[in-house]
């Protein structure tokens, strides 16, 4: 079974790329085909596209906490994110790594509606197939700040 998706890496980065592969049997593949590249113009980023970039990516994470499936319960995650940023967005994504060890052990994507400048918000996921045990979490931006459709509008001065 073949799906197809499209992600975004902003200048100077890495990142994961992942998919659900619950219902494949065997090893999945992974290709990446028809990449597009978009020039990000100086101007854009007031020339400077690190500051730029870090500027509206400036997220902090907190009370991140990994709860062991127990009693027919499942694994349960959660942290605080707090936008430090200027900025407001529609639905900004993370990705939440979950390590044991030096292993990666898991990986979700949260989006989190509408977080406004200045904000703390919580966020929390079940893991139906984590029973064991994860040491660190680590958690991730994955806005594309170089898109302003991701940006909610300033809010109206009175």
């Amino acid at each position: 079974q073949s799906v197809d998706g499209e992600d975004f890496i902003l200048p100077g980065d890495s990142k994961y790329v992942f998919g659900s592969f619950a219902l494949g049997r065997g090893a999945p593949s992974f290709s990446v085909s028809d990449v597009r590249w978009q020039r990000v113009d100086k101007r854009e980023a007031q020339g400077d596209r690190e500051g730029f970039v870090a500027s509206r990516s400036d997220f902090i994470f907190e009370k991140t906490s990994f709860l062991p499936s127990a009693g027919g319960l499942p694994a349960r995650v959660s942290f605080e994110a707090v936008n430090r940023s200027a900025f407001g967005f529609w639905e900004p994504r993370f990705v939440v790594l979950l390590w044991r060890g030096s292993s990666l052990a898991g990986i979700q994507r949260v989006v989190i509606d509408r977080f406004l400048a200045g904000e703390r918000r919580a966020a929390e996921f079940n893991l139906l197939d984590q029973s064991a045990a994860v040491n660190r979490i680590e958690v991730i931006p994955d806005v594309n700040v170089f898109d302003p459709d991701v940006y909610m509008p300033p809010p109206a001065e009175e």
